[in-house]
């Protein structure tokens, strides 16, 4: 709740950005072990292996491997607390693509190349658009101070307090904040009750 109530009294755009990217992150072991909890009971439902043996802990390993890194725990914790057609409903509110449209043409993406496409209601799972544009954007807020954050031996154009560019964040900390309420909500529930 520490986060949220920071991002809420926060006046600068990345600082209220990374307030509520906090929320979500502070529940990314809880729902990375809860997933791997599921594969593991899904790999032993598989017939022909054999729990202990060699084969079995590749495959236990290889199934942590796949969720230990950031980008794949904020899509755990985003599908854990927005459900199916959430987002696509707060994108068909009045202005919502223009804005995500204008902000996406200052932010622009990759290295200054192409500004990505806009969030459409129309796509089937916005959960997995949208996770990584907002880590995409965390990586450019938290490595501001190097310079950029490096994707794939590329330099992002870092998004610094009090630029034009933190400004145009506006769209991304709305739907930022809206998924963090969810997850404060939502989410505790959803970890108590176990696989």
């Amino acid at each position: 709740m520490h986060y949220y109530r920071h991002a809420r009294t926060a006046v600068e755009p990345t600082e209220q950005f990374m307030g509520y990217y906090r929320v979500l992150e502070y529940y990314f072991l809880r729902r990375m072990e809860h997933a791997v909890e599921q594969e593991i009971e899904t790999l032993r439902g598989e017939p022909n292996l054999s729990e202990g043996s060699d084969e079995w802990y590749a495959r236990v390993e290889e199934v942590r491997k796949e969720r230990d890194n950031e980008r794949a725990q904020l899509l755990i914790v985003l599908s854990a607390c927005v459900k199916d057609g959430e987002f696509s409903n707060a994108l068909k509110q009045p202005g919502a693509v223009k804005a995500f449209t204008a902000a996406n043409g200052v932010l622009g993406w990759m290295n200054g190349k192409q500004p990505a496409k806009p969030p459409s209601s129309s796509q089937p799972n916005l959960v997995e658009i949208f996770a990584p544009l907002l880590y995409q954007l965390r990586c450019r807020i938290v490595h501001a101070k190097d310079g950029g954050a490096s994707r794939n031996g590329f330099v992002e154009h870092p998004i610094l307090p009090a630029s034009r560019e933190g400004e145009a964040l506006w769209p991304y900390i709305h739907m930022l904040r809206w998924a963090a309420e969810r997850a404060l909500i939502r989410i505790p529930r959803a970890a108590s009750a176990g696989p």
